[in-house]
């Protein structure tokens, strides 16, 4: 099983420890919603409307 995941090791680039993590947590968070997917507003690249309000 785990040496299906070799040709996943491309994706990770920079911090290993980070990736994993992030990678659990959104399985957990995936897990804890029965399966739905939440839009998450910091995932687009068009954060300024999010800055604005800020001020």
């Amino acid at each position: 099983k785990r040496a299906d995941l070799i040709p996943a090791e491309g994706f990770i680039s920079g911090d290993t420890y980070t990736f994993v993590r992030n990678a659990f947590l959104q399985r957990r968070e995936f897990l804890i919603n029965d399966g739905k997917v939440t839009r998450d507003p910091f995932a687009s690249g068009d954060n300024e409307d999010l800055m604005l309000d800020d001020f």
